[in-house]
């Protein structure tokens, strides 16, 4: 599978989740930005401390210089054999030049966008259940989850807690974030038929099979 795809989508839509199962449905190597800084920035070297320095202070964006090294360093791990798929990037338009000029180096091109849909109301709602692992970062929903298993994570034994992230006033911010930033990049990639579209309401396996569906039309 050597497409390389992006799953974009609102706060709460599952991009993550789906992200995932499609890293092991076939294969992909898989990139999310802020995981990726997070790990970067524990590296005790030049980039590693400019990127710590950023990621320690809230609010403050981290420049497409930074993110085009980042992304370099990561993408040098891809096997030739391998697709790519990027976790909510790019989230801005001014990261779409240097997605394309990094595939370029690495001899490949930017093939699809999968964009999951979610109505406002549905994101507040799904976040005011959300949970995620202190220890392993995997997102959980207590409304899916039996009494017993709304503490521990059942992959790794970690603590279940509430992210800074998805308090009320946040979940706001972030949504106007994403509609004046996210959404122009959504709808160049439109223009471009990159673009797929999926109903983010459904289940978790409704929506995979869907985009499974598109990929494998693609490849």
């Amino acid at each position: 599978m050597l497409l390389n795809i992006s799953i974009l989508g609102p706060q709460a839509s599952g991009k993550g989740t789906q992200a995932r199962i499609l890293k092991k449905r076939f294969n992909f190597f898989y990139v999310e930005m802020g995981a990726l800084l997070r790990e970067i920035a524990k590296e005790n070297s030049p980039l590693g401390k400019r990127v710590n320095k950023i990621v320690n202070q809230e609010g403050i964006l981290v420049s497409d210089d930074v993110i085009e090294l980042v992304l370099e360093k990561k993408l040098s791990g891809v096997k030739s054999d391998q697709g790519i798929i990027f976790d909510g990037f790019p989230r801005i338009s001014s990261q779409i030049k240097n997605l394309n000029k990094i595939l370029s180096k690495l001899g490949r091109k930017f093939d699809l966008v999968v964009f999951i849909d979610l109505p406002d109301e549905l994101v507040y709602e799904r976040i005011s259940g959300r949970r995620i692992c202190s220890k392993c970062g995997l997102i959980y929903n207590i409304a899916n989850l039996s009494d017993s298993d709304k503490e521990k994570c059942q992959s790794c034994g970690g603590k279940l807690i509430i992210r800074k992230d998805d308090q009320e006033e946040k979940i706001e911010r972030r949504l106007r974030i994403f509609k004046k930033e996210t959404l122009p990049v959504i709808n160049l990639y439109r223009e471009k038929k990159m673009l797929r579209e999926v109903d983010g309401t459904g289940s978790i396996e409704e929506v995979a099979k869907e985009i499974e569906g598109i990929i494998k039309s693609k490849s």
